[in-house]
């Protein structure tokens, strides 16, 4: 947790920069202050260098911070990556919404890198592990720490004439039909139907009319949605997605 006296530095901090993002680093409990040197920093941070290089002479870091303007805390995918090459153990991002009297902080997010040394991005497919499931199931543990029941499945299980595992298994991962039609969020997941008669790819709505996804026989990428928009069957939320704090 962050420290009551450097979370309400953050937030002013946060304030200060809004519309733009704001960043900074946690050091010994303290919040650092640091310079947004990104291209557009209104969608993206770069912390100086030099403002890292000094709270490094400083102590520890612990922590990056960034803010999100008007958009949800949880992580893009540009954070996560960012995440993975890092050592940094935790990440916390600070929603910044636009209110008729000024700016406000709407939510926090925190999570960290990943368990284990396999990308998000750039991941070779094998089928019942590094494959379209298995990057949904990084992805929710790296950007939501939520761990998602894997689930036995053998290769082209869709072409037996009985199996529907998507279909027959969200309910017990917790996820819930939002339908095919449904507003997208950051986080939910789409299941498609490519050369099947049953849901038989699943990718993750990143925003920004992106999806992230892993093919047979390709790396896992981010692409736009409108290429597979037609072979989407449901749009799936997890009910922890529920709660008003994305």
């Amino acid at each position: 947790m962050i420290d009551p006296v450097a979370r309400q530095a953050i937030e002013a901090h946060a304030l200060r920069c809004f519309p733009q993002e704001c960043c900074g680093l946690i050091v010994d409990r303290r919040f650092i202050a640091c310079r947004n040197v990104a291209v557009n920093p209104l969608t993206d941070f770069v912390i100086a260098a030099a403002d890292f290089a000094a709270a490094e002479e400083l102590g520890t870091i612990e922590a990056v911070v960034h803010s999100h303007p008007e958009r949800s805390a949880l992580p893009t995918i540009s954070d996560l990556v960012a995440c993975e090459a890092f050592s940094v153990p935790q990440w916390f991002i600070l929603s910044v919404g636009r209110r008729p009297d000024g700016a406000c902080v709407d939510g926090w997010h925190r999570f960290g890198p990943p368990d284990d040394e396999v990308p998000l991005i750039g991941c070779k497919f094998v089928h019942g592990s590094t494959d379209c499931y298995g990057l949904v199931r990084r992805y929710y543990k790296a950007a939501l720490q939520i761990d998602l029941p894997d689930f036995v499945r053998h290769e082209k299980w869709w072409e037996d004439g009985r199996s529907n595992l998507y279909v027959d298994h969200y309910g017990n991962a917790g996820f819930l039909d939002m339908g095919a039609s449904a507003e997208l969020r950051v986080g939910d997941v789409l299941l498609l139907r490519i050369a099947s008669s049953v849901p038989n790819h699943a990718a993750v709505y990143i925003g920004g009319d992106e999806i992230l996804h892993h093919l047979a026989g390709q790396l896992s990428r981010r692409e736009p949605l409108p290429r597979y928009r037609a072979h989407v069957t449901h749009i799936l939320r997890h009910r922890n997605l529920f709660d008003g704090a994305y």
